[in-house]
């Protein structure tokens, strides 16, 4: 059973990251951040995503307006982490290039005069706020940048209004496209704190962001996120992740639908893999946690929904302080999104190996305007631009501060420096080998001596086996809550934690004939490369650990047959690397096969 929120009226955020709480990881998540910061992000032609601004060439309908927006928040964010001189001045470049770009009457666009406000306009310039908004809240306050996204908001907001032209009438997916430019129009009245940005704001909420319905009413009459709007799954979240940085602001029931929706998507929409979305590329609600057996559900998972996931999760979890909401974001980030990279960090799949019943492959995605409109862009796919993102969400919720004191959310190695309510700086060091290993050890040293409470997230998955000690003392942990220590830290306070990663068997949704491993928060997926692609597990029989190169994780049956980490699982990402993860039980002696026990009824 899942735990309820322990809230019902959500406005302040309970738990903080400031730029005094700084967390450096060096697990998993950790590498693939250095890669992508390596290997991609210092590698993009920072001025050729300007140019479709610069030249308002976008005469397709296309959405190359969106790239130079996910790519400059995801280079900022993850400089929060790993402070590369390269990509900081490729960075204050492209700041430079977008500014070049603004009109004299303040738009900045990708699309021509004549087309504006059609297609993907409207997006392409809520990604370009939202790289300017991270820039002069995470880089520095330049004046330039503020002005710029003032005067680019009064402007549309003199096109887009309650008088005008209403903005469920422009863009795609029935007004949830332009909608989602909500959090960015927020973004700048937290820049300036001009009135008119939030009455704006406050405007498109009550617009609904949809022209089939309300999706804030939606959500809190229970109606499934397959029924609301279009079903588009992460322009969706975008317009939730926006209501969520205004809280405060709306009456209390938009608390309410925010946590409506988010149970329900929980529930009802995350697969295995800690992604959604299915049917065309992975893209839309479609009832997910239900389909996600089917071989027939359409592709599974796009990596847009992955990150836009875990950046809804993180504010739900700010918001709530609810260490269930960890856990999701812990499983979605060590499977669909660090599976979805490829290990190099050059590129991402666009979704999920689909179908996840029967060996499939991870494909990187391609050049999203070659394909769709003949005409190439630097090998720019949305989800390639995406998945940086995801990648630098992480070390910002790995630890973080609550009025009374620090909370560990992620527990691969780290150091973080993270100030109590006091401004006493606590240096927070993880070692171990988590989420591969179950051995950990929490360091926590005060610069001065202080009476604070640290809290650990116990996760959902949490065995009997599981232990953790303060200075050696055994302390009784509930699964899924955080466990708090409320005492005087003054010397390094040692904690030691151990994790029963041993295999789980999680059964399908809707099909007793297939069951799903997991090694704690992984996944283990059958992969070709090992004995046992396609063939059933002997479930009654205790699997051991092996070491494999190229493989983080192996587990080998009595039979012989294999898994491997999620991530590591077709890590070749060419067709013929398949994999499998919903895979077949093998029948005990004597078992009959369910299907044929329901024939044998039938006959």
């Amino acid at each position: 059973m899942r735990k309820l929120f322990r809230m019902s009226r959500i406005g302040n955020d309970v738990l903080t990251f400031t730029n005094k709480c700084s967390s450096h990881l060096y697990g998993p998540i950790g590498a693939a951040l250095g890669h992508s910061v390596q290997n991609r992000l210092r590698n993009v032609n920072y001025r050729n995503m300007a140019v479709p601004f610069l030249e308002h060439s976008e005469t397709d309908n296309g959405w190359r307006g969106e790239f130079w927006g996910k790519v400059v928040r995801s280079a900022i964010l993850s400089l929060r982490s790993i402070p590369e001189p390269g990509l900081l001045n490729a960075v204050r470049g492209a700041v430079n290039d977008i500014l070049e770009a603004q009109e004299p009457d303040g738009s900045i666009s990708s699309y021509p005069a004549a087309l504006r406000l059609g297609g993907w306009d409207v997006w392409g310039r809520k990604y370009v706020l939202l790289g300017l908004i991270r820039y002069y809240f995470f880089i520095e306050k330049d004046p330039r940048v503020l002005y710029a996204c003032r005067r680019m908001l009064d402007q549309l907001m003199s096109e887009i209004n309650r008088d005008k032209r209403g903005i469920l009438q422009t863009g795609c997916h029935e007004g949830l496209a332009s909608s989602s430019i909500l959090g960015a129009v927020i973004g700048v009245w937290k820049m300036c704190g001009e009135e008119k940005y939030l009455d704006y704001a406050k405007w498109i909420v009550e617009c609904g962001c949809s022209c089939k319905h309300d999706i804030f009413q939606a959500a809190r009459q229970a109606v499934p996120p397959a029924e609301i709007g279009d079903a588009k799954a992460y322009e969706m979240m975008s317009c939730f992740k926006g209501v969520s940085e205004m809280l405060n602001e709306l009456p209390p029931e938009y608390g309410e639908a925010l946590l409506a929706f988010y149970r329900m998507v929980r529930d009802q929409e995350i697969m295995i893999t800690g992604t959604a979305g299915a049917t065309n590329c992975g893209e839309s609600w479609y009832h997910g946690r239900f389909r996600q057996t089917w071989p027939d559900a359409g592709k599974l998972g796009e990596t847009c929904v992955t990150v836009t996931w875990i950046q809804f999760c993180g504010r739900i979890l700010a918001l709530t302080a609810d260490s269930t909401v960890a856990d999701e974001m812990e499983h979605c980030a060590y499977n669909a999104l660090l599976g979805a990279m490829t290990p190099d960090g050059v590129n991402w799949t666009h979704r999920n190996p689909t179908p996840l019943s029967a060996p499939a492959s991870k494909i990187p995605a391609d050049d999203q305007m070659l394909r769709n409109f003949g005409t190439p862009f630097d090998g720019h796919d949305c989800c390639r631009a995406q998945g940086p993102e995801g990648l630098a969400q992480l070390p910002l919720y790995a630890v973080m501060q609550h009025p009374e004191g620090i909370v560990i959310n992620f527990y691969e190695p780290l150091k973080a420096c993270v100030e109590t309510a006091s401004g006493n700086a606590v240096e927070i060091r993880i070692d171990g080998g988590y989420p591969y290993d179950g051995k950990v050890v929490v360091h926590v040293t005060p610069q001065h001596r202080e009476a604070f409470t640290l809290r650990l997230r116990i996760p959902g998955w949490w065995g009997k086996t599981s232990r953790i000690s303060l200075s050696g003392e055994l302390q009784a942990a509930i699964p899924g809550t955080y466990l708090e220590f409320r005492r005087e830290w003054s010397a390094t306070g040692r904690i030691e934690m151990e994790f029963d990663l041993a295999p789980r068997m999680v059964p399908a949704p809707g099909d007793d004939t297939l069951c799903a491993v997991c090694c704690g928060p992984i996944v283990m997926a059958q992969d070709s490369r090992l004995k046992g692609l396609n063939q059933p597990i002997p479930v009654e029989e205790k699997p051991e650990l092996c070491r494999i190169p190229g493989f983080h994780k192996v587990i080998r049956f009595p039979d012989g047959s294999m898994m491997c980490d999620y991530e590591s699982a077709g890590n070749l990402f060419v067709p013929e690397n398949k994999i499998r993860v919903w895979v077949e039980k093998s029948l005990r002696k004597n078992e009959i096969n369910p299907v044929e026990k329901e024939r044998m009824v039938l006959c």
